[in-house]
């Protein structure tokens, strides 16, 4: 009887050996093919995350100013500053509003870059930070006068300083 009950085991164990030997390549082929999907996902998100939402869903309005002469005071001199810009926002309906109230917006513009001196305007970076200021500023103005903030960007077009 003994001799009967070892084949038994040995058939057993070599059965359970099997069994443990595919669940492991499975498990591995499984785990290898998550990180796969993960990867690519990550890929994917990397690749949408550059585009603005707000480009996705409207086009820009835009809605430019009429030309800015500007005198800049400087270290010797008198400077002058020909500045042109547009305004640009995503909704139709605030550039209307900002046409109601455009001599409070180019009084805002104007105010702003008379500030400045010679050294602000010629700086490394100056466009991109007077941008910002003049958003600002138009933004409190129509906040104001109009309970809104009426623009999402301004660019300078054409900035020239003597």
């Amino acid at each position: 009887m003994t001799e009967e009950v070892q084949p038994k085991k040995k058939n057993t164990v070599v059965i359970v050996a099997i069994i443990v030997a595919v669940i492991a390549v499975l498990g591995s082929g499984g785990w290898w093919f998550w990180q796969q999907q993960q990867a690519a996902k990550v890929v994917a998100v990397a690749k949408t995350a550059a585009v603005p939402a707000t480009a996705l869903v409207k086009k820009p309005v835009f809605l430019p100013l009429n030309k800015f002469v500007v005198s800049v005071p400087g270290d010797q001199r008198l400077h002058y500053l020909m500045l042109e810009i547009t305004l640009m926002s995503y909704d139709s309906a605030q550039i209307e509003m900002i046409e109601e109230f455009k001599p409070l917006v180019q009084n805002a513009v104007v105010s702003a870059v008379s500030q400045k001196n010679y050294d602000e305007l010629t700086a490394k970076d100056a466009m991109s930070s007077l941008e910002v200021e003049l958003r600002d500023d138009i933004r409190a103005v129509m906040n104001e006068m109009a309970g809104t903030n009426g623009i999402d960007k301004v660019l300078i077009t054409k900035m020239v300083i003597q």
